[in-house]
């Protein structure tokens, strides 16, 4: 089983700095550690955890390449350490080829390294992921000490992967800065990023692998807030219009390759709950997945992981808003009243046909995410549901949530760190 891992945050610095400290004869400062998990800086630094405890961690970058060969961006890792307890369990290999994966859909073609010549395990690690020693740079490190400096060719990019580089660039034209979040807007859900003041960066049309949505009330535009800090996915895709969970989840993910770590997912819903009325925000603590859509580069072990972080704490700890189970089912036809009654039973609060595919995504990416099951019905009353229902009640959401949700879209972006 593949470890649980995701991007580090603040709280990790100390448990990287001690591995630091145990393992390299020239460790980095607590400062460095820091400046390395800033989206800004171009480089990303993951952890794999066991029961809540940083086992290992990989520190990444994208730079032009120096190989000599035509093979676009270079990744390099900057640094790559696994715990003692947990070696020989092929983690160091995972959080390598987590870092490549990065790396290819950035559009890198080459990656390279640098390791002491004195640290055997490591250089006999490389070799197996098919490094090779590319020269000696002598008092490379601290005290003197020398270092290989080893790269490799990478493997040639998948069709998704050639799709995501090619979005990625475009995106990366596309911002000056790196927002802090991002937000995808649901069925009639624009208004949200209306309260911040957003203007439209590109229609979905200009960018390449994208295209207008096809169903009402989602916009098919990329909106920056007027602060810069929160850019706005307003439109997605769906299973029922054909998508795969790839290509479902691309905008978003592309933009957490480029340094949008954290997510808010909204989504016009149907409540199961009698306690969870129209008007309503919950909360996903968990989701239910019946649409047969999920990514198939999702790295690593999600578990209950998915929504966690700083965002999902921020959400949770809105005030009035509810918290319970979300089931994203395939559409396009409403839920009939048998399965209804089914997924109530089970214990689902709220049901719609969207957003689990972005949100496996990202947690995979190890990007902090949250699920707000914007309530715009009562799915288990007597009456027809319809979709000009569902735009409808967006006047009621956005008189009753208007403020709770431009205070939560302020609160997660005011920091600029994970």
């Amino acid at each position: 089983m593949r470890p649980e891992a995701r991007l580090a945050s603040i709280a990790d610095a100390f448990a990287i700095r001690d591995l630091e400290k145990r393992f390299f004869a020239d460790p980095w400062p607590i400062e460095a550690i820091v400046q390395a998990m800033d989206p800004g800086c171009g480089y990303r630094t993951w952890v794999s955890l066991e029961s809540g405890r940083v086992t290992g961690y990989v520190c990444a970058g994208i730079r032009e390449s120096d190989s000599g060969e035509d093979t676009g961006p270079e990744i390099h890792i900057a640094n790559l350490a696994v715990d003692q307890p947990w070696r020989n369990r092929g983690i160091g290999r995972f959080l390598m080829e987590m870092a490549e994966a990065w790396g290819i859909r950035l559009g890198a073609g080459w990656s390279s390294l640098e390791v002491g010549v004195e640290r055997e395990p490591a250089i006999s690690l490389y070799s197996r992921l098919g490094y090779r020693r590319l020269e000696t740079i002598h008092e490379y490190y601290g005290r003197g000490l020398d270092a290989h400096r080893m790269g490799r060719q990478l493997r040639e990019r998948t069709t998704l992967e050639a799709a995501q580089a090619r979005l990625a660039r475009s995106l990366a034209g596309v911002l000056d800065d790196i927002p802090v979040l991002g937000v995808v807007l649901g069925s009639g859900l624009g208004w949200i990023a209306e309260l911040t003041s957003a203007d439209r960066l590109a229609s979905y049309e200009s960018l390449p692998e994208m295209s207008s949505p096809g169903v009402p009330g989602h916009r098919g535009e990329l909106l920056l807030s007027e602060d810069g800090r929160t850019v706005f996915c307003a439109g997605r895709r769906h299973a029922y219009e054909g998508y795969d969970g790839d290509r479902i989840a691309l905008l978003p993910g592309c933009l957490s390759d480029l340094g949008v770590h954290r997510w808010l997912l909204t989504s016009s819903a149907g409540s199961l709950s009698p306690d969870i009325r129209p008007g309503d925000i919950m909360v996903f603590s968990d989701h239910v997945n019946l649409s047969g859509a999920a990514p198939s580069d999702v790295p690593g072990r999600l578990g209950p992981a998915v929504y966690s972080g700083s965002v999902f704490d921020e959400a949770r700890g809105c005030p009035g808003f509810r918290h319970g189970v979300f089931a994203c089912v395939t559409g396009p036809a409403y839920e009939t009243r048998a399965e209804e009654r089914f997924l109530s039973s089970r214990g689902v609060s709220a049901v719609s046909m969207s957003t689990v595919p972005e949100a496996l995504a990202l947690a995979g990416r190890g990007c902090s995410v949250a699920g707000l099951a914007m309530i715009t019905n009562d799915a288990s009353d007597e009456t027809e549901t319809t979709h000009d229902e569902v735009l409808a009640a967006q006047k009621l959401l956005r008189g009753r949530q208007s403020g709770a949700i431009l205070s939560l879209i302020r609160s997660i972006s005011s920091s600029a760190l994970p």
